[in-house]
């Protein structure tokens, strides 16, 4: 993970429950960051949201993101537990970016070389979910009552050290 110096996240950081209100998409009543995805080195995505699921283990993104970011798909298809019934994924390393809510082409977190899944059918899976697998890098409050979310990043992220779970 890396903390651009000149973006606005030295700490914590507040998003809103809602994540990014101008993408027109639908939005459940949970959770939402906004994030920007690109393979590794290429151009950045337009913001999405997704869902922050501190029961999921992995990072699983929606049919359809090797699109959004030009990624190859490996052929390699495999089996991944959850989301009901579960379902047919692909392993990708993507660049992931949590932005600003209100000025997207703010990062407030860069992660390079991560490791997420991509389900294969449409059905599989609405919205992106965001995974203890990147959210174990900070430490999070979540208040509905609020209507918000903070992240602060770990005292070792903080210091510049690399997280190795991160990819």
């Amino acid at each position: 993970m890396t903390l651009p110096h000149d973006r606005v996240s030295f700490g914590a950081h507040a998003f809103p429950f809602s994540g990014f209100h101008a993408d027109g998409g639908q939005r459940p009543a949970l959770p939402l960051l906004p994030v920007r995805l690109r393979k590794p080195g290429g151009v950045w995505s337009r913001p999405i949201n997704a869902i922050l699921d501190t029961g999921s283990t992995k990072t699983v993104f929606p049919a359809g993101v090797d699109q959004l970011t030009g990624i190859e798909p490996p052929g390699q298809r495999h089996r991944i537990g959850g989301l009901g019934k579960g379902a047919d994924a692909v392993s990708l390393v993507v660049d992931l970016a949590i932005v600003d809510a209100s000025f997207p082409s703010i990062s407030c977190w860069e992660f390079s070389g991560l490791g997420v899944e991509m389900v294969l059918a449409p059905d599989d899976l609405d919205h992106p979910v965001l995974g203890w697998d990147l959210l174990s890098a900070f430490e999070l409050v979540v208040s509905a009552e609020d209507a918000r979310i903070e992240l602060r990043p770990t005292k070792g992220l903080l210091r510049g050290h690399r997280d190795d779970r991160l990819g």
